[in-house]
């Protein structure tokens, strides 16, 4: 059984500013904040990645992804993401 997947931060490798990991293996690389809907081909989970997740695991360093089970995982990560927006502007960010 696969162990969950971790975002991680690197704050000295600018080529591997956002990694995904899973059993230490790197699944995915990203160099800048992203939204994203990511799937695990092994297990069939789906996970949510939005900027503030990236935000977050850019604070503190690493980040466990928590599994989505609803049906429609791009909805829900355009609500999400529409809520980040609604806190900043509220928020005076």
């Amino acid at each position: 059984m696969p162990s969950t997947p971790v975002l991680h931060h690197n704050r000295g490798v600018k080529a591997l500013r956002y990694t995904v990991r899973i059993d230490r293996e790197i699944r995915l690389v990203k160099t800048e904040a992203f939204n994203s809907v990511l799937v695990d081909a092994a297990e069939g989970a789906t996970y949510l990645v939005t900027k503030g997740t990236c935000h977050t695991a850019s604070r503190l360093g690493r980040l466990k992804l928590v599994e989505y089970t609803g049906k429609w995982p791009r909805c829900a990560l355009l609500w999400a993401r529409l809520k980040e927006i609604v806190a900043e502007v509220r928020h005076g960010r």
